[in-house]
């Protein structure tokens, strides 16, 4: 198979994967969205529907409310007058205000009036019925003269049917008592209503019996909606319809009805549509595609391949090195032809590239300390990451939408509102607080964020100005590291610098090295703290100079009051791989450090009396023998 077969083919497999990922990513991850978005609709559907029916119950409540707020009515259940209910309780009054029944008691529970019409035939009549309110709700009559302002409403099932009821204690125009006794109204919930909810919400709605929700739903779902308030959702596979059923309760809190909203299913059969339209875009887009890619590569990639090939063949057979292969190109071929002929014209040419590659091998060696202080750049970000996490995690999120759910979904006793408002309230504020401490914890990683770029720009700087010796002010190098050390959460270290720093002669040194040596051991000094347990500690930083071995040497000494190192570990702590530290890609640091002051004609070495007695890491430096002045440069 040569090379144009094989380049075609592998176009072709990878127009295939695409399209076959395209179709995978869109059935597991969009169009189960479409799905999920389908079901929060017919929810929605049915959450109308059910505000419809609440708005019937609080309108009944509203027109109860000038009924009994009346000194008609008043003086009807003292006085008994007939006058009342021929005036405003006949068939025509109740049809004007949309009542179905009413019913009045008086304080000893005695039945003054009651009455209704029936709004199905064909001109108002009165509706006699053989089941009064007092009878079959859970209203409490003694409770309502206690409080002249209660008012108690829901839905009750009788023998004519749901009725949606609402009964509150008669009183003077004025809301003064004491109350003469209580006023019932009721409206039925039947067809004629549920077509009123269906044609004002715009939902297909339906009242049906339990038995109809059982037999849909199945025992399972129809046990989790009748032991709470939210909707079960029913995806009939037969039809394009989604099935939601929301329970009705009496008002004794128990089943007695369902509401079955049918909802279409045009947002699933739309994410369908989309996601075999996608596939056959991809895979017409990809036919095009793969056609074009086969010429351009014929002509910009296989073809100059080929020529090129059969020349270096050539050459391989007749043995002549003379032979040119260049081809007259701009591209990486016409390049790679011209680099060939130079390879085989110059051994020159070789020994510079062998000399550049030792000197990248230089520059990776330094990159790998570099990169070590990186790595310990990065776990104050984990611990804060960690922090966030922990903040995240704690919130409460789904408490408070029980809590919001109570709150608004039914009537509740005022002092479960006030308990629940009072827990939302709380929970509130300690989301607040949470936020607060995200905010800290985020901005300490973007610090140690910008101090990570600030070191890879120095490393940048270097890899192009190279490796060179120069006088460095030991003061000014230990400022501007700590300036880049990470901010640990919950450590506070205090840095005793020691003033006569910058009056230090200048040390002969490279100061991107000596600057990610000296940020090394003040990382290894914080991390000592840490591992003692406690909070806070002290780290020094002092210098003297002193003549070793018959040189001008300037000695800087770190030391802190960490964890200390073991007599044992004293000689191996600058053994490469050598650490006591938990985690992956440890031991390189002090190998690293060592090795970089040794080659600045330096030396690095540790005390330590021992465990929890802290350490000292002391850098032995030369002194320039230049004029001050030039660290300034």
């Amino acid at each position: 198979m040569n090379i144009r077969t094989k380049t075609l083919l592998v176009v072709a497999v990878a127009l295939f994967i695409s399209a076959l990922a395209n179709f995978v990513v869109i059935e597991i991850s969009v169009f189960p969205k479409f799905v999920e978005l389908e079901r929060n609709a017919a929810i929605d559907d049915a959450q109308r529907v059910k505000e419809a029916v609440n708005d019937q119950i609080e309108n009944i409540k509203f027109t109860l409310w000038d009924y009994t707020n009346w000194d008609d009515t008043y003086e009807f259940i003292t006085t008994r007058t007939k006058k009342y209910p021929k005036s405003n309780l006949k068939p025509d009054s109740l049809k004007n205000i949309r009542m179905d029944i009413v019913e009045i008691y008086d304080t000893k529970q005695r039945p003054i009036y009651a009455g209704g019409y029936d709004k199905n035939a064909s001109g108002p009549e009165p509706r006699n019925y053989n089941w009064q309110f007092k009878d079959i709700v859970a209203f409490s009559f003694v409770d309502s003269f206690d409080k002249n302002d209660n008012v108690f409403s829901g839905i009750t099932e009788t023998t004519d049917g749901l009725v949606m009821f609402a009964v509150r204690p008669v009183l003077k125009s004025n809301g003064d008592g004491p109350s003469v006794g209580v006023f019932f109204f009721g409206r039925f919930l039947d067809d004629s209503l549920i077509s009123e909810i269906r044609e004002k919400t715009k939902v297909d709605v339906e009242l049906v019996h339990l038995d109809v929700a059982r037999d849909t739903l199945g025992s399972k779902a129809f046990q989790r909606m009748a032991e709470g308030e939210a909707p079960q959702v029913f995806e009939d596979e037969t039809n394009d319809r989604l099935i939601t059923f929301w329970p009705l309760r009496d008002d004794r809190n128990v089943p007695i009805s369902a509401l079955r909203v049918q909802t279409r299913r045009d947002i699933s059969e739309s994410g369908r549509r989309v996601l075999w339209a996608s596939v056959a875009g991809v895979a017409l887009s990809g036919f095009a595609v793969m056609v074009i890619i086969g010429l351009l590569l014929q002509w910009m990639l296989v073809g100059p391949l080929v020529k090129l090939t059969r020349s270096i063949v050539a050459i391989g057979g007749s043995g002549d090195i003379s032979r040119g292969v260049s081809l007259d190109r701009g591209d990486e071929i016409g390049i790679l032809s011209r680099e060939f002929d130079k390879m085989l014209g110059s051994l020159a040419e070789v020994r510079n590239r062998l000399l550049e590659h030792s000197y990248r091998s230089g520059v990776a060696e330094m990159a790998s300390g570099v990169l070590h202080n990186l790595r310990n750049q990065l776990t104050p970000v984990n611990m804060h990451v960690e922090r966030v996490r922990e903040l995240i995690a704690a919130v409460p999120q789904n408490k408070i939408g029980v809590a919001l759910d109570e709150l608004t979904c039914k009537p509740l006793p005022p002092e479960r509102v006030d308990k629940l408002a009072a827990y939302v309230k709380l929970s509130v504020q300690d989301m607040v607080r949470r936020q607060e401490g995200l905010r800290e914890q985020l901005a300490g990683v973007s610090q140690d964020l910008v101090r990570i770029e600030e070191i890879l720009n120095e490393l940048d700087r270097f890899s192009h100005a190279g490796a060179q010796l120069e006088a460095v002010s030991l003061g000014r190098v230990i400022e501007e590291t700590i300036g880049l050390l990470p901010e640990f959460p919950d450590l506070k270290v205090r840095m005793k610098v020691d003033a006569g720093l910058r009056n230090q002669p200048p040390v002969l040194s490279m100061s991107f090295i000596l600057k990610h040596v000296l940020h090394n051991l003040f990382v290894n000094a914080f991390e000592a703290i840490i591992a003692t347990g406690r909070r806070d500690g002290i780290i020094e930083v002092s210098a003297t100079c002193e003549t070793v071995d018959d040189r001008p040497m300037a000695h800087l000494q770190v030391r802190d009051d960490g964890i200390g190192i073991a007599p044992e570990h004293m000689r191996e702590i600058f053994v490469r791989g050598f650490t006591t530290k938990k985690g992956g890609r440890r031991g390189t640091g002090l190998h690293w450090c060592a090795n970089r002051i040794a080659t600045m004609g330096g030396k690095l070495f540790a005390e330590s009396p021992g465990r929890d007695g802290g350490a000292t890491l002391h850098v032995l430096l030369p002194i320039a023998a230049a004029a001050p002045e030039a660290a300034k440069r």
